[in-house]
């Protein structure tokens, strides 16, 4: 009887791609443990240059490990730095900043685009970028035209006379 060889194939093939990637099955940062240039030839997970532990801790579990948060400035002993009710690590992922209170992910689920802080305003015709405004969501909630900066925007209005 003939045995089916592709059953191995699956954890060859993803442990190929896990060392082409140098991914990191404890962190969302791939590439930060192991390998590290510590004088006692371990890798980076064994011990810190900085006195700490391992890069790839995340003290309050909320996706960043510990380095990311000191390089954003974030607390990584909370998960909601800024007190918005989103954690840090969603407002990273959703292009929102996890210092400010006021900048976080729409309740609607709509993406917001990181090229928002980097427009510059060239007119209003068609083709060029108009200046930031905001208008109250379906839900109450504020929506700022430049959020939407990778998109095409069509705004439909009404008004009763």
């Amino acid at each position: 009887m003939l045995r089916p060889r592709l059953r191995a194939t699956p954890v060859v093939l993803a442990l190929l791609m896990c060392a082409a990637s140098a991914c990191d099955p404890y962190s969302r940062d791939r590439g930060s443990r192991g390998g590290g240039d510590d004088d006692d030839g371990a890798g980076s997970d064994s011990d810190d240059d900085d006195g700490g532990g391992p890069s790839w801790v995340d003290s309050d579990g909320d996706g960043l490990s510990d380095d990311q948060e000191e390089n954003l400035g974030t607390d990584p002993e909370d998960v909601d730095t800024d007190g918005d009710g989103w954690e840090d690590e969603e407002e990273v992922d959703l292009s929102t900043d996890p210092l400010d209170g006021d900048d976080h992910p729409y309740s609607m689920g709509w993406p917001i685009d990181p090229c928002r802080d980097e427009l510059s305003v060239t007119g209003n015709q068609v083709g060029q970028v108009t200046a930031e405004f905001e208008l109250l969501s379906q839900t109450g909630e504020l929506v700022r035209l430049h959020d939407f900066c990778g998109r095409a925007v069509l705004m439909v209005t009404a008004a009763f006379w």
